[in-house]
């Protein structure tokens, strides 16, 4: 790094960069921003899919200069296919791998979690492979849930019976 920008470092951008910046160069920095927020473990997932939605709703104006985009969003000339909504979304409980099987089961019931948030249930609460769970439609996603769910409804059963055999036996 040139000593002139090391003296810039971390001072913004000047009034001359910012003239020559362009919304695609907003969209791409929105983009690497989601991705920073995108792990599973340390990141924040609304906040990561926020920002993908905005650079989407932004790429019919990525040719046009960032000093536009006060103009573009006073106008409203965001289309409605283009506008994102903030949404109340409904959370996961907190410990996901110690819930009861009808408290998950009434979150696949319940419409309103993403696939994501499914995704989650599936590999924290079943330990169904992630990888395996992300590449299924959202659908097919909570047929595996609702799969490993029943397969632990039997096991209880099996695991009743026997105790209930065992207690039974005098010898």
């Amino acid at each position: 790094m040139t000593e002139e920008k090391m003296k810039s470092y971390g001072k913004g951008i000047s009034s001359e960069e910012e003239s020559s910046l362009t919304i695609r160069d907003l969209i791409q920095y929105l983009s690497r921003l989601a991705n920073l927020h995108s792990n599973e473990r340390t990141g924040n997932q609304e906040l990561s899919n926020g920002l993908r939605k905005l650079a989407r709703a932004l790429r019919p104006y990525a040719n046009q200069p960032v000093l536009d985009l006060n103009k573009i969003l006073a106008e409203g000339r965001l289309s409605s296919s283009q506008t994102f909504l903030v949404k109340t979304k409904v959370s996961l409980p907190p410990n996901l791998e110690s819930i009861s099987c009808e408290d998950a089961e009434e979150i696949l019931d319940d419409n309103s979690f993403s696939k994501s948030q499914l995704v989650d249930l599936g590999a924290i609460r079943f330990s169904i492979s992630r990888s395996k769970l992300v590449r299924l439609s959202r659908h097919e996603v909570l047929e595996s849930i609702r799969a490993a769910l029943d397969h632990e409804r039997s096991l209880e059963v099996i695991s009743q019976e026997a105790r209930r055999i065992g207690a039974r036996r005098t010898s």
